[in-house]
């Protein structure tokens, strides 16, 4: 729906040298929803996210669907909300699933203030998502965006902040972003591990616009990070070691920071060759 911008999201499968296609839509649609601005697969779930919903207050929501059958077709088989319903949360903005976690995104939460919000659900039930967890920055501040990127993987969540404003040398680097790292505990609570950001930190990087993780490794993008080009963007991939602490690869000027997840300090190793 063009001009109602209710939203759609499309499933494809690889069968044999051609494609097999599924096309999911909310239910009960209204224009303008959003419906696919978030989109994230595990195994036979599939997650959409549609962070206008509910306008008016724009509270936003979750659909989470499931492949039934062999066929590829997929069932509704659940619509995930915060518990708080506070308006103009965006939530659904960001979205990720591994296992029986979710974890959504709101980055415009609370109103006027865009310090941001990530939720966390966990299947109970076969239809049931429970909301599990509301985190915010520990230093969160006022447009941070935290939460406009998410990713989960293996009991651990990063999540991206780009609005988030660092002090490097005594001035402030407006928009230079961050990543936040957790870990889940026994009663699904999250712990902090690390707080990740470029060093030194510049303005306007948006460091955190998109954020990945995948067991002990962790992807950050920052799309206005000035390259050799001029801000033509950049990522950094974080790997954790065996001692637990989490080292940002950098190819480009061959250096690793080791953060100290106990400690929450930092360290800027000069490294040659490049790792």
């Amino acid at each position: 729906m063009v001009n109602g911008a209710a939203g759609a999201a499309y499933v494809f499968e690889a069968l044999g040298a051609s494609y097999a296609q599924a096309k999911l839509v909310a239910p009960n649609s209204s224009k303008e929803t959003q419906f696919g601005n978030a989109v994230a697969v595990d195994g036979h779930f599939v997650v959409v996210g549609a962070h206008q919903k509910n306008l008016n207050p724009s509270v936003g929501a979750v659909y989470v669907f499931k492949r039934q059958g062999a066929a590829l077709g997929y069932d509704h088989l659940t619509t995930l909300t915060p518990t708080d319903m506070v308006p103009v949360v965006t939530f659904g903005m960001a979205v990720a699933i591994a296992g029986n976690r979710i974890a959504v995104g709101a980055p415009g939460q609370p109103t006027n203030a865009a310090s941001g919000v990530v939720y966390t659900f966990q299947q109970q039930g076969k239809a049931n998502f429970k909301q599990t967890a509301k985190l915010t920055a520990s230093d969160g501040k006022n447009g941070a965006y935290f939460g406009h990127s998410v990713g989960i993987s293996a009991g651990r969540l990063v999540v991206g902040s780009w609005g988030w404003t660092s002090v490097s040398g005594g001035k402030y680097k407006s928009q230079s972003g961050a990543a936040y790292l957790y870990e889940v505990q026994a009663n699904e609570t999250y712990k902090q591990l690390a707080k990740l950001e470029n060093d030194p930190p510049g303005s306007a990087e948006a460091f955190g616009t998109c954020v990945a993780l995948d067991r002990g490794r962790v992807v950050v993008g920052a799309h206005t990070a000035a390259g050799k080009m001029g801000s033509t963007g950049a990522a950094w991939v974080y790997q954790m070691s065996c001692k637990n602490d989490w080292h940002c690869h950098d190819s480009d000027s061959c250096t690793t920071d080791t953060c100290d997840t106990k400690a929450g300090t930092c360290s800027h190793v000069v490294k040659n060759p490049c790792p």
